[in-house]
């Protein structure tokens, strides 16, 4: 059995792949929630995934379930230890360190500058993409941060990054997603899009496209580049988010809980793509599975501290319930054009 640790608020994408039949019928999506709660975790093959998501306090009592799963059966696999695992902002910098990546990369909230231009500014956590648009200069730069305060948009959490992106000769900015499982490096896809924020996909029909995203999932040419993008992260598993600008690998992020493709449906232009991929996602999930299967869950204990704090944060069914129903109610009126309920955004920063 394969245990999928995810925030409670994101399991939507495990919970997809593992309904995507029997190839992924080992594949167990767990709450870091129920078991802050239970002081009780699932023992088996563990991926830790979401770790952005987590408050300091929760990443070390998440920590502290791997130990206690290594320490349940000895030589279990543990991917994405929360001791070890970099988010976004510690990866980019040590790929732009090691030279591995030109992507530069500070913290809003430091009070430094860019060191080169244009940046764009976004939320180090989450994948929302930019929420500026490329800003040229210094003084672009001030004026951006403090439109962003002024939407109600605090500098803590908010990362600035260098553009570091062209066009192909065709047009189309590539975006390519690779898994890693384990040891197994898998392409996913490549986002074609005329837009720097390669967030969508305008692959179409078009036959010429189609053709060199399945031939370069065959190939697998970037698996060495992928595979040091992980390890410097100390990483195991994921999608990692890439591109190249003048033949240099850039990356853009290492996504622990990224969506899988849809094996069902979908166009019949890819249907081989997705068939490769399913494939190849049932031998590299078939080969970290440890075989526990059997074993009831292993209580661990937490320091002091930390209990406290989750016992805390401890919330019955009803009151969570009565929460997501009125954040549902109240975000569909927002949608339907009641401007009162929610703030509203200033976009000024977004101007080049």
């Amino acid at each position: 059995m394969i245990n999928i640790f995810v925030h409670e608020n994101n399991q939507r994408t495990i919970r997809r792949l593992a309904k995507a039949g029997g190839a992924f019928a080992n594949l167990r999506p767990v709450i870091y929630q129920d078991v802050f709660r239970t002081l009780s975790v699932p023992v088996g093959t563990a991926i830790f995934t979401d770790l952005e998501f987590l408050s300091p306090l929760e990443r070390e009592v998440a920590a502290s379930m791997a130990l206690t799963i290594g320490q349940a059966v000895p030589g279990t696999r543990v991917l994405n230890h929360p001791a070890h695992a970099c988010e976004r902002y510690e990866l980019l910098r040590r790929m732009q360190l090691k030279g591995a990546s030109p992507v530069t990369v500070l913290r809003v909230d430091s009070g430094d500058m860019p060191e080169k231009y244009p940046v764009f500014i976004r939320s180090e956590d989450g994948c929302a993409g930019p929420e500026t648009g490329l800003i040229e200069n210094a003084e672009r730069y001030v004026e951006a941060v403090a439109a962003l305060k002024r939407s109600g948009k605090p500098a803590k959490g908010r990362i600035a990054l260098s553009y570091e992106a062209v066009p192909q000769p065709d047009g189309y900015f590539r975006k390519y997603g690779v898994f890693r499982v384990g040891d197994h490096v898998i392409p996913q896809h490549i986002l074609y899009n005329r837009d720097w924020v390669v967030k969508s996909n305008e692959l179409g029909r078009q036959p010429e496209l189609v053709a060199e995203e399945l031939a370069y999932m065959r190939e697998n040419p970037h698996r060495e580049l992928v595979m040091d993008a992980f390890d410097t992260g100390e990483l195991q598993f994921g999608r990692a988010d890439f591109g190249f600008m003048n033949g240099r690998f850039v990356l853009y992020e290492i996504n622990t809980n990224p969506t899988f493709p849809r094996f069902r449906g979908g166009s019949p232009e890819r249907a081989e793509r997705r068939d490769l991929i399913r494939e190849l996602l049932r031998q590299a999930f078939a080969s970290i599975d440890d075989g526990v299967a059997a074993r009831r869950p292993v209580r661990f204990m937490p320091l002091q501290p930390y209990r406290r704090f989750l016992e805390t944060r401890s919330w019955g069914f009803r009151r969570r319930w009565t929460w997501l129903t009125r954040a549902f109610l109240l975000r569909r009126r927002h949608d339907r054009g009641d401007a009162k309920l929610l703030p509203q955004v200033d976009r000024s920063s977004e101007q080049p």
